[in-house]
């Protein structure tokens, strides 16, 4: 009986270590598809002269103060709202070759925008931003607007 107790002990801790692995390996493998991405953006920018236009036609709306204190309006697109629109705003970037697909771990957790609403960790707006949820810590520098809950990958 002692043993039996011994061995279901140390099983549940075995599977209770696997399931943080789990979390890190989605949030690892989440960081590395935004950093294609954000290499697919400055590529794309490079050619075009901007990044992919987020507006009222396809995104969806955050208000928020810049730097200045002044009220902004700023369009978000993830297609956690049920209407492909982070999928279909960076489409260019695969019909231009920069990807050949928007990974699927990103599109529903991951919010994109060409006209930013706060910032990543400094005092200045980046020219876009790519905010994603975690399940895990990394040292990357959070979304101004919620710091608890996003972090962000841009380029200033």
């Amino acid at each position: 009986m002692v043993v039996i107790s011994i061995i279901g002990l140390l099983s549940s801790i075995v599977l209770a270590s696997l399931s943080g692995a789990r979390t890190k390996a989605r949030d690892s493998a989440k960081v590395q598809s935004l950093i294609q991405l954000r290499n697919a953006l400055e590529l794309y920018r490079a050619s075009n002269g901007s990044y992919p236009q987020t507006n009222f036609g396809n995104g969806h709306a955050v208000n928020y103060q810049d730097e200045n204190g002044v009220w902004q309006i700023g369009y978000f697109v993830s297609d956690s709202y049920g209407d492909n629109s982070f999928t279909t705003t960076l489409q260019p970037l695969i019909s231009d070759g920069y990807i050949s697909k928007v990974l699927n771990n990103l599109s529903t957790t991951v919010f994109y925008s060409s006209q930013p609403a706060g910032n990543c960790g400094g005092s200045t707006t980046p020219p876009y931003l790519l905010i994603f949820l975690h399940e895990t810590n990394f040292n990357f520098p959070t979304w101004s607007l919620d710091p608890t809950n996003y972090y962000c990958v841009t380029t200033y």
